[in-house]
């Protein structure tokens, strides 16, 4: 069985903006000020934002680590011999927290040795954002020149799916069988802008939105139903929304009820992106349960329950990890899919972990 790691992070500390955590950013770029600022991140966990505190504190642990290549032996060893990763780069100068260390362009560079050093095991993304130049001739280059299999986008960086600069890129996946990765649960690394009024219409559906705060604004970025007018637009896009709803999505669905029957009702965005799979109008769209299945260890047996019952879920559901953005230290990398394994048995887990990835990569077709 060869296992397939569908969305982990390498990009370092110097790929990030200068406030990407917020009041402390500037600091984190000394080395010898990383081990103090996560003992105070650790302290501070007990009286404020546990979630948002206990990710940056993960985040400093591992994004510290002065190369790609060093982060990604850090997860490759929890591995088995001949597990594949797909490695998912961030195009973050957009979000308004400042100015990165160094250049996108540079992150793909060091991206695409690492890949070529470790051909059989890392398959490499490119990351693209709307509001980049030429994000269309950055595709193609570093697909036709430098190995790269997929498109990555994140819409809470600030942007709807349906921006239309991503067409042409969206265009070209599908002629090229190239599969999109797209960031779809609540939280996560999100846009710092201020919300003003012209940004309160949706623009698709002509929808008056509520003028939140920027880190709950994204959300209306990331909602599942805007994929949908992506994927009547190209029906032959292999897309995954990634984290199958976020646990969010998830706790909303176990623990808060609503009316199937009613348009009005808000659904778990879990409920959502399982609508429109089961609906069988979307034959290429996958979602994985990186960072979400960890959680809890109770949706993990949901997830077998979903698995057995409807085979066009199990044929959608990708394995990731999201490492190293998993925000609870105490989830142990190796753990992750020796538990999925013993709790989904064999012929599950390798749906999972092996074919369903095969699949979403157009590495072979089933249909």
């Amino acid at each position: 069985m060869k296992i397939t790691n569908c969305h982990i992070h390498t990009f370092t500390i110097e790929d990030v903006p200068n406030n990407f955590i917020p009041l402390l950013g500037p600091l984190v770029r000394f080395k010898l000020l990383r081990f103090p600022l996560r003992l105070l991140l650790k302290a501070l966990i007990p009286f404020t934002d546990r979630d948002l505190l206990d990710r940056y504190s993960k985040f400093l642990r591992i994004s510290h680590l002065s190369s790609q290549e060093k982060i990604f032996k850090t997860v490759k060893n929890y591995y088995p011999s001949g597990t594949r990763f797909i490695i998912l780069p961030m195009d973050m100068k957009y979000m308004s927290a400042g100015k990165a260390q160094r250049s996108l362009d540079n992150q793909h560079k060091e991206l695409a040795q690492l890949a070529s050093k470790f051909q059989d095991e890392i398959i490499p993304f490119v990351a693209v954002d709307p509001r980049r130049k030429n994000i269309l001739n950055m595709v193609q280059d570093l697909i036709e020149n430098h190995g790269f299999r997929g498109i990555k986008i994140y819409p809470p960086l600030g942007y709807y799916p349906t921006d239309r600069n991503l067409y042409p890129v969206y265009e070209y996946a599908v002629e090229n069988a190239i599969p999109v990765m797209s960031h779809c649960s609540r939280g996560g690394v999100f846009d710092r802008k201020k919300i003003t009024d012209d940004m309160l219409t949706h623009p698709d559906t002509g929808e008056t939105l509520k003028k939140l705060k920027p880190k709950d604004f994204t959300d209306y970025y990331t909602d599942p139903r805007n994929y949908e007018k992506v994927l009547k637009d190209f029906p032959d896009l292999k897309l995954c929304l990634a984290h199958f709803g976020g646990s969010k999505g998830w706790e909303d669905y176990l623990y808060h009820q609503w009316d199937e029957n009613s348009p009005g009702e808000e659904k778990s965005w879990l409920s959502k992106i399982m609508d429109m799979i089961k609906s069988e109008k979307y034959p290429n769209l996958y979602t994985d349960v990186s960072y979400t299945i960890l959680e809890d260890e109770n949706y993990i047996h949901i997830l077998k329950v979903f698995l057995s019952n409807n085979e066009l879920i199990r044929d959608r559901v990708l394995f990731g990890s999201d490492f190293y953005m998993v925000e609870k230290e105490k989830i142990l990398e190796r753990l992750i899919p020796m538990k999925m394994r013993s709790i989904l048995g064999e012929d599950l887990f390798e749906t999972v972990v092996e074919t369903n990835p095969a699949r979403y990569l157009s590495e072979f077709n089933n249909e």
